[in-house]
């Protein structure tokens, strides 16, 4: 998985991908998110449901890749 932004972005405005390698089990935010408010989200779910879903991880890796493109 690649970070999408950041260090890496030859744009440096967030019109181009970064390409620094993540780990796929790191949790991956959208434009703008907060690490913060993320944890927070995971924190409220159950404590027998997963830290996060690995489908709901690929959609918003994969929308933010078309968020880019277009």
């Amino acid at each position: 998985m690649l970070l999408l932004y950041g260090k890496g972005d030859p744009t440096a405005k967030g019109e181009g991908f970064s390409f620094v390698q993540v780990s796929i089990k790191d949790i991956f935010l959208r434009a703008g998110a907060s690490v913060e408010e993320k944890l927070a989200e995971i924190e409220a779910r159950p404590k027998s449901a997963h830290r996060y879903n690995m489908a709901e991880q690929q959609q918003i890796y994969k929308d933010e890749i078309t968020s880019i493109w277009n």
